[in-house]
């Protein structure tokens, strides 16, 4: 079970804690180096595709694990 709903606010873990998460969680989702660019930035959650992944607009798919709740 998902713990973000479509239209959630978050915000991207930053770079040294999703190091640490990356494949621990056992799922195949790449970060992709150019993605470090959006550490520490808040978006809106689009829409989910598998769980536990989440799409931007950004245009990234992201593992619930690198994201964080936000409050505006």
């Amino acid at each position: 079970m998902s713990m973000f709903q479509r239209g959630d606010h978050v915000r991207v873990k930053p770079r040294e804690e999703i190091i640490l998460l990356l494949g621990r969680s056992g799922t195949s989702l790449w970060f992709d180096p150019k993605m470090y660019n959006y550490c520490g930035r808040d978006f809106v959650l689009e829409k989910q595709s598998i769980k536990p992944y989440w799409w931007s607009k950004f245009g990234w798919a992201w593992d619930e694990e690198w994201l964080e709740p936000y409050e505006r």
